[in-house]
């Protein structure tokens, strides 16, 4: 029996290979079929993509312009409705038949703005906005109390029609908010009752000071001429014929 044992161990071994090498080389057949699939798949896959995304093409964003000088200084002196507000508050609106007029009406090297606004309460902000009200036409005639004048009507029309200027008006964008009260004052004015039709830039020269001067010339609806213009601590108001100084018994315009 000894003898028989590997004879009979060697004839399993080769009847179990005869079985099972058919159903093993069928099984690698099958699954090499199916990688090769896969493969054609994922290619056609991508290939069907190619058109819509393709990742070695892709490109990074991009980045806007930096802005330039000209924008920023373009942007920071826009001059409308939200820049009036945040300057002197909600309550004044730009007159949208008159345009924005610059100048040295300060007589100081810097360049201010005059602009025409509306408001029915000039007073009602000057404290939170850090604006002086004046009015320099009632003050020449002897009323120089804003609490009193700016409850009087003179433009006959109802508009509550005003004066905005602004000295060193780019500079005060720069300006923090809430803070800066005395420089603000110093440069923001709101003139009421001066009354115009329309409001122009002219130069003026004072002889008995021989000063040069820009200054607002202002024609009311009786076609009368007068000017505008601060004298170093306030604004005056001077009507062609009144009383005053010999220089200015001529408009600018009519030299």
């Amino acid at each position: 029996m000894t003898f028989f044992r590997p004879v009979l161990r060697a004839v399993l071994l080769l009847t179990l290979s005869a079985l099972l090498l058919p159903q093993l080389v069928a099984q690698s057949g099958s699954g090499a079929q199916q990688q090769g699939a896969g493969a054609m798949g994922g290619q056609s896959a991508n290939e069907s993509l190619a058109p819509y995304y393709n990742p070695s093409s892709a490109q990074p964003p991009v980045k806007p312009p930096a802005p330039t000088q000209e924008m920023l200084r373009t942007s920071a002196t826009l001059v409308d409705d939200a820049w009036v507000a945040r300057q002197f508050g909600p309550s004044f609106k730009l007159d949208p038949k008159s345009s924005q007029m610059t100048g040295d009406f300060f007589s100081d090297g810097r360049e201010a703005i005059a602009l025409v606004a509306i408001s029915k309460t000039p007073l009602l902000s000057a404290a939170e906005f850090h604006y002086k009200v004046e009015d320099p036409y009632d003050g020449y005639f002897g009323t120089g109390s804003v609490k009193i004048t700016s409850t009087f009507t003179l433009h006959f029309d109802g508009s509550a029609r005003c004066l905005l200027i602004v000295n060193d008006w780019r500079r005060l964008n720069g300006l923090k908010p809430g803070k800066d009260k005395a420089a603000k004052e110093e440069m923001k004015y709101v003139l009421i009752n001066t009354p115009f039709e329309t409001v122009t830039v002219a130069n003026l020269t004072l002889k008995k000071k021989k000063k040069h001067m820009q200054v607002l010339e202002t024609v009311d609806y009786t076609t009368l001429h007068s000017l505008v213009f601060f004298d170093g601590k306030r604004w005056r108001w001077y009507a062609q014929g009144m009383e005053g100084d010999d220089s200015l018994s001529k408009m600018p315009s009519e030299n």
